[in-house]
């Protein structure tokens, strides 16, 4: 039965997410060097037991390049914070703002230690959130689906990146990559934006004081 969320969108919208649920990968031209891919896993593993900030954004910094690079998508810039921020529904594990929103180039924001016992964030569910933030610029820049749902074809796309990186194992689906009911949470791009500006709102008051 349809949702009043889904009821409320417009054609254009509701063809949109159709398409998005259809397309199971990212269009990828092979790495350069197969061995790049889970060079650049092992890399961010050790910048993440290093609990440093900086090396993790440099680890952070090589995958994107090379699944950019494969997907013939533009710079995105990569940021990574220290403790997530939470409110009452949870964690923000990740987050995305296409250029524009973010300054002339995008910029994905991921945060490397929970909120509550500020452990440093495991290697898979780490690895998981960033790639779910790289769909997102992909299927804003090259795949011509501006709004990027969270259908099930997303999360098949989040596990094609996955694979190219030459990771094959099985991953469990944390709280940022769970796919979720194809219309019944999905919020409008209004509902959506106000909640952007209360995350960017709470970040810019922490940002004088965190700086882990």
């Amino acid at each position: 039965m349809a949702t009043a969320w889904w009821q409320r969108l417009p054609s254009e919208q509701r063809q949109e997410y159709e398409r998005s649920a259809a397309l199971g990968r990212t269009p990828l031209r092979a790495l350069d060097n197969p061995d790049a891919g889970p060079a650049a896993i092992a890399g961010l593993e050790s910048a993440l037991t290093s609990r440093d900030r900086s090396l993790t954004e440099a680890a952070c910094a090589r995958i994107i390049n090379l699944l950019c690079v494969a997907a013939g998508a533009p710079r995105v810039r990569i940021r990574v914070a220290g403790r997530r921020p939470a409110e009452a529904r949870g964690e923000l594990h990740g987050l995305y703002q296409p250029a524009g929103m973010a300054g002339a180039t995008a910029l994905i924001t991921l945060w490397m230690r929970t909120a509550q016992r500020e452990d440093v964030v495991k290697t898979r569910t780490f690895l998981r959130t960033l790639l779910h933030e790289l769909v997102h610029h992909f299927d804003m820049t090259c795949l011509a689906l501006p709004n990027s749902y969270h259908t099930k074809g997303f999360y098949r796309r989040e596990s094609h990146l996955l694979r190219a990186l030459g990771d094959k194992k099985p991953t469990p689906r944390t709280s940022a990559g769970s796919p979720r009911n194809n219309t019944a949470t999905e919020p409008t791009q209004e509902e959506g934006m106000a909640a952007l500006r209360a995350v960017l709102s709470r970040l810019r008051q922490r940002s004088s004081t965190d700086n882990h």
